[in-house]
């Protein structure tokens, strides 16, 4: 029995011996440290770019100065004849203005004048050529073609004709006397721009005694209209701004409004539509615009189709406006041909 337990029980095992720990260094636990490292970098970097976005808002002055573009002089308040020479007519009523540099040729005692100009002994730039006719040559001229077209010049209306060699013939007729007109354009386009702002401050004197003025000191806005048409002033003092109305209710009403509260846009921007060209009226540029559909905001929409021009002077917004028109009458330049701001 003694022998089966023996071999019974296994054999005892000796106990492993226990290593003597080691000392280790403390575990660093390296990803979330470099993890904040970046997270604290970032909040630097913001801190530091909403820094700069703050300084720039607050001193404005340490920005660069940039240059704005200038609107051009012949389009704001420049007015090309202001220097200009006054030729005045008694014997045949009427006036007429030209630039110093150019030549004013009294060829009949007053009955025939020549302007012209010439930069050197080779160069010819056109001229203008102003005689009395008699009322038979007149009307013999103006009935021999078919191609006679109304034309408004200063503030009367002429009866014209032109050619294939750039002229142009002119008749005009006031109370008293017959003119004829002769414009002859050369290739020089800057020279030819100067013979119609010449030829647009032709004034008939007699005429002028016909007319009633407008003024309004205010907002700096004179004009002359035919003594049988109607005035309405609608004065905005809250607004800053004039509107008159020129024989309102009849064929060729039309508003002119001198407004002191615009904004720069408002400039080259018609009711948010832009200019479609410019219209020289006694020498003074105008932008003009066309709305064929008319305009439909505001309480009183219009659909019918509307023609406006425009010009700045001196701090004041000028706008025509002329209803169900695609462009200006003969009758409305000469009224805004005496415009004075």
């Amino acid at each position: 029995m003694e022998n089966e337990v023996q071999s019974n029980t296994p054999p005892v095992q000796p106990l492993p011996q226990t290593p003597t720990p080691v000392p280790t260094p403390p575990s660093t636990n390296w990803p979330k440290i470099l993890l904040f490292t970046i997270i604290g970098l970032a909040a630097v970097a913001g801190s530091v770019f909403v820094g700069i976005q703050i300084g720039k808002n607050q001193t404005p002055s340490q920005q660069p100065i940039v240059a704005q573009p200038t609107a051009s002089p012949t389009q704001t308040a420049v007015n090309p004849s202001a220097d200009w020479k006054t030729y005045d007519s008694n014997l045949l009523g009427y006036s007429i203005k030209y630039p110093q540099n150019w030549l004013l040729l009294d060829l009949t005692e007053g009955k025939q004048i020549e302007i012209y100009y010439q930069p050197d002994k080779t160069k010819s730039v056109g001229e203008i050529l102003i005689e009395e006719i008699d009322s038979s040559a007149y009307n013999r001229e103006i009935g021999s073609s078919q191609d006679i077209k109304d034309i408004a010049i200063g503030n009367t209306t002429a009866k014209c004709k032109t050619d294939n060699i750039a002229k142009t013939w002119c008749y005009l007729t006031s109370n008293t006397k017959h003119l004829s007109i002769l414009l002859v354009k050369e290739k020089d386009l800057e020279y030819n721009k100067t013979l119609d702002q010449i030829l647009s401050t032709f004034f008939f004197l007699d005429q002028a005694n016909n007319l009633e003025t407008y003024s309004n000191n205010e907002y700096r806005l004179s004009f002359k209209y035919p003594s049988d048409f109607t005035i309405e002033e609608n004065l905005v003092s809250t607004s800053n701004y004039l509107q008159v109305v020129v024989n309102k209710n009849q064929d060729g009403s039309f508003s002119i409004k001198a407004s002191k509260n615009y904004l720069p846009g408002d400039v080259t921007y018609f009711l948010d539509t832009e200019a479609t060209g410019q219209e020289t009226i006694d020498t003074r540029v105008w932008k003009t615009y066309y709305l064929p559909d008319g305009y439909g905001d505001g309480p009183e929409p219009s659909t019918t189709p509307i023609y406006a021009l425009q010009v700045e002077v001196d701090g004041i917004l000028y706008t025509a406006v002329f209803g169900n028109q695609t462009s200006i009458t003969s009758t409305q330049k000469q009224v805004l041909s005496t415009l004075q701001f």
